[in-house]
């Protein structure tokens, strides 16, 4: 009977095994919100009509569960790093609002900007920048910034971070 049940899961267990990519060292926290940010950043939006780059990318501090240990990465230990599923959601804002958001809440988010944009402290008040941002952080109660967006200020990509970081890795590595 149980192994009628594992040949019954035998797909998702391949699925998790599957090798993506070597390390020589281990990859610590810090590094993967870096990772998932490049990704997001990275990743083609196009057919969500959003009319641009991504200018930023957030995620929180607290949604790394784990570092990869050196060796094989399987997309085992992507999801024991990302176990929750966050969607990412494009979102447009004002500069102003983006600072406010960064510059209370950094020291409990990864950031990163697009390539050619120094940092987020650069951008202007009044210009619209698009952001990827997890759902977590844009629904949370400690990020106020977003509370009063409009619905066609964001978009709900119901794409899934870790399904980015498992496409990142298997690229770099």
């Amino acid at each position: 009977e149980v192994q009628v049940v594992l040949n019954k899961y035998q797909t998702l267990i391949d699925e998790a095994s599957e090798v993506l990519g070597k390390t020589s060292s281990s990859i610590k926290k810090s590094a993967l919100g870096g990772f998932a940010t490049e990704a997001m950043l990275s990743w083609d939006y196009s057919a969500y009509n959003i009319g641009g780059d991504i200018d930023l990318a957030i995620i929180n501090t607290a949604g790394i569960r784990a570092t990869i240990d050196s060796g094989d990465i399987t997309r085992a230990d992507v999801f024991e790093v990302f176990p929750f599923n966050n969607m990412v959601v494009l979102v447009n804002m004002k500069g102003k609002d983006i600072k406010a958001l960064c510059n209370r809440n950094s020291s409990y988010l990864y950031l990163d900007v697009r390539n050619g944009l120094s940092s987020y402290k650069n951008f202007d008040d009044n210009t619209i920048y698009q952001i990827a941002v997890i759902d977590y952080v844009f629904e949370g109660t400690y990020y106020s910034e977003f509370r009063n967006l409009s619905k066609d200020a964001y978009i709900e990509t119901n794409i899934i971070l870790r399904d980015q970081l498992i496409d990142y890795i298997d690229k770099k590595y």
